[in-house]
């Protein structure tokens, strides 16, 4: 899997797009922007600019050298693993 973090895309020809659609909630019809990096529909609790927002925040943390080096080479500091239990 090259990229495992996306924005959340409603597909042409999908339920979920269909839904959306008859909502009012797709913003537009620019199909070079569905491609899982754009919000491409309005979501119910937040504002597209923040789902986008939110996504480049999560791809910068997860492709950070630091976070490389840490799945690469495991955690460091024993006690650094008390933070996921």
């Amino acid at each position: 899997m090259k990229n495992p973090l996306v924005t959340i895309t409603p597909f042409p020809g999908t339920k979920f797009f269909e839904n959306l659609d008859k909502d009012g909630r797709i913003l537009h019809y620019k199909w070079e922007e569905y491609d899982t990096r754009h919000a491409v529909f309005q979501p119910a609790l937040m504002l597209p600019e923040d789902l986008e927002e939110g996504y480049r925040w999560s791809y910068e943390k997860f492709y950070s050298y630091t976070s490389i080096l840490e799945r690469s080479f495991g955690m460091t500091a024993p006690t650094k693993r008390l933070l996921y239990i």
